[in-house]
């Protein structure tokens, strides 16, 4: 590379790689300066260069420098990852390596170290947690601490780390974790958390829980916890349900299900991987559940694994009633065509206005038209992440949307449409 020239824009990338390059022509020459005779001012002009070089690379301002320190730190918060662990790539801890300016605006931002991510599988990378621990706490000053604790089976203790955590229990807005039931226990029956609001909890060994002893009372020591997620199921643990506004849940049977939504009153956002039904007798027979007034938000999901469970999906749409729903979501293999009537027999019960509410529908295997014949007044439908109403299918013309919205089948061909017509003029007779 020769020395930049004068229209080429000063840049620190470009001068350091000249300044490499000089340093390793000097060096070269130096090296070989006995074996042949070089122009005097050759070495003398390279570092001449280099020294002038350096001397503007020293006094350049570094434009994002020159930008306010609420601004840097903004950038920082919405760069790193918020669940990053102290031993990852994404640490807080990398930007003090950038430079001294950085690290100042780091250690002032302690929302930056209010995340506390412990990802256990070996004893030393657990060491290697606890000593940044208080380094952590103390950065993190008093904002809010996200908790995360993620313990396999096996995964060295964790009662070091609970001692250095729950001195701080006071700041826990948020808490993530999974590990066996006796931690669980420890952790969440006695503790004072008044700041936590969102709550995340799985256990390990399943084999080893004392089901026989009943439920649990958990968490009563958080006053603002408002969103759970949990895979422990209803019956082993007794949550607050009456504050919770947003839940979600793995799978569950109905008769324990209709106990936790009836004492959930104030509950906007529910997600429920499976509901495991009953005989259709039995179902009948459960008291309704009282009308959730809250709730605008309901969403059916597809974990890996597990078959959907129609039948106990359409005994839950019967026992509710949603006159704040606004959107509900699910996979067409948790509502095939039987049970679309269900659907509409819940928003008919509901009394809120169909044309209010968004349906999203995945995994479907019928056509967009099948569906938007079905629900024609909803606000919005969406099937397989393409709107029926402005999507680019929306003026593909499918037969199907000519057949009984109420039954279970497409009729796709013209000799079906045909046999269709012959059948209802043969009716109207």
């Amino acid at each position: 590379m020769e020395s930049l020239p004068a229209t080429v824009s000063f840049t620190p990338h470009l001068a350091r790689a000249r300044l490499k390059e000089l340093d390793t022509r000097i060096t070269e020459l130096e090296s070989h300066n006995r074996e042949i005779t070089w122009p005097e001012n050759t070495i003398h002009d390279l570092r001449q260069e280099r020294q002038a070089l350096q001397t503007r690379l020293d006094t350049y301002v570094y434009p994002i420098l020159n930008l306010p320190d609420e601004i840097t730190s903004e950038i920082f918060v919405q760069s790193l990852d918020p669940d990053a662990s102290p031993l990852s790539p994404s640490s807080p801890l990398f930007l003090g390596h950038v430079c001294h300016a950085w690290r100042e605006i780091a250690l002032s931002t302690p929302c930056l170290w209010a995340t506390i991510d412990l990802f256990s599988t070996t004893a030393e990378a657990n060491e290697r947690c606890l000593r940044l621990l208080p380094l952590w706490l103390a950065r993190s000053r008093q904002y809010p601490l996200h908790i995360s604790i993620i313990h396999k089976p096996h995964a060295p203790s964790l009662r070091k780390f609970f001692d250095a955590i729950l001195p701080h229990s006071k700041r826990w807005h948020g808490l993530d974790v999974w590990m066996s039931f006796d931690d669980i226990i420890f952790l969440c029956t006695s503790l004072e958390l008044p700041l936590l609001r969102r709550l995340k909890i799985g256990m390990t060994g399943l084999q080893n829980v004392p089901y026989s002893m009943g439920s649990f009372p958990t968490f009563r020591n958080a006053p603002n916890l408002r969103s759970l997620t949990t895979s422990c199921g209803t019956a082993l643990f007794r949550f607050p349900w009456a504050q919770l506004t947003s839940l979600t849940l793995p799978v569950v049977f109905l008769h324990t299900f209709w106990e936790t939504l009836s004492a959930t009153t104030k509950v906007e956002y529910l997600a429920i991987h499976v509901i495991l039904g009953m005989d259709d007798k039995d179902a009948e027979l459960l008291p309704k559940i009282p009308p959730l007034l809250h709730l605008h938000s309901l969403e059916i999901l597809a974990p890996p694994g597990f078959e959907p469970n129609p039948k106990g999906h359409v005994q839950l749409l019967n026992q509710l009633t949603l006159p704040a729903l606004r959107g509900f979501q699910f996979p067409e293999a948790s509502f095939p065509a039987t049970s679309i009537p269900a659907i509409r027999s819940l928003i008919t019960r509901s009394g809120f206005p169909v044309n209010c509410l968004d349906i999203i529908i995945e995994d479907a295997q019928h056509s967009i038209e099948y569906y938007r014949a079905r629900f024609p007044d909803v606000n919005a439908l969406v099937v397989n992440g393409v709107d029926a109403f402005y999507g680019e299918n929306e003026d593909v013309e499918d037969s199907d949307s000519d057949s009984d919205p109420d039954s279970g089948t497409d009729t796709d061909t013209e000799s079906d449409d045909r046999s269709s017509d012959d059948g209802d003029s043969e009716n109207n007779e």
